[in-house]
């Protein structure tokens, strides 16, 4: 969408809600003074500001809760790294005991067989 697609969009929403608010007060106003009033407000330096300040905080506001997010899954992360250290670790000390009683029935093994031998 172009600047000037959303400005026509921005003119005809502001237009809609003007033919509302006649409808509701019982004002009649013709279909091109709606208009020119519409125009005149989507011209107008003040809204265009005001919309640009409130995109701004809805932004930030949304980056903080993204901010948020992001914060409590990193932690949960961490938690669970932190247990696959725990569970590595646990499987290191295991491989060395299995490779000190390995070494153990080697020594024995050999050990017998060399006696077998003489």
């Amino acid at each position: 969408m172009g600047n000037g697609t959303l400005y026509w969009i921005s003119i005809h929403l502001i237009a809609f809600y003007l033919h509302k608010k006649e409808q509701r007060t019982g004002d009649q106003m013709d279909i091109v003074s709606t208009v020119t009033a519409a125009s005149h407000i989507a011209n107008s330096q003040v809204v265009w500001s005001i919309l640009c300040i409130c995109l701004v905080v809805y932004v930030f506001w949304n980056s903080n809760k993204r901010e948020e997010r992001l914060l409590k899954n990193l932690e949960t992360l961490t938690e669970a790294q932190g247990e696959q250290a725990t569970a590595m670790q646990g499987i290191s000390r295991s491989l060395t005991s299995l490779e000190g009683r390995m070494d153990r029935m080697e020594k024995h093994t050999y050990k017998n067989k060399e006696k077998d031998d003489e």
